[in-house]
């Protein structure tokens, strides 16, 4: 896998974990399945879910940058050792990418 790669992965698995926190999407689909889901905001706008999961982009870029690395580890001719390798590289690098956007927080 080359860097070039290797970047577009990491700016996808950003991309996906920041639209399943973030964003409502069309129509709001995407609220509706956090809903759905069972997360929930107290009073204060903190997020109450099973698990956490959608409740922060860094928890939630460890289960994309899985999903990711497995298409890789199909698509690509990369090893199994190298897609959970690519895995975690993929949340490392949503999670810096996420402290440079909001480093004002």
């Amino acid at each position: 896998m080359d860097a070039i790669t290797l970047i577009l992965l990491m700016l996808a698995t950003w991309r996906i974990s920041s639209l399943l926190v973030n964003e409502g999407g069309p129509w709001d689909v995407l609220a509706k399945v956090r809903y759905i889901l069972g997360v929930r905001y107290d009073q204060y706008s903190n997020c109450q879910s099973p698990g956490n999961v959608l409740c922060c982009v860094w928890c939630t870029s460890i289960w994309v940058g899985v999903g990711v690395a497995a298409v890789a580890y199909w698509q690509l001719p990369i090893s199994l050792f190298m897609a959970v390798v690519c895995a975690l590289s993929f949340s490392a690098g949503t999670i810096a990418i996420d402290k440079w956007l909001h480093k004002g927080r």
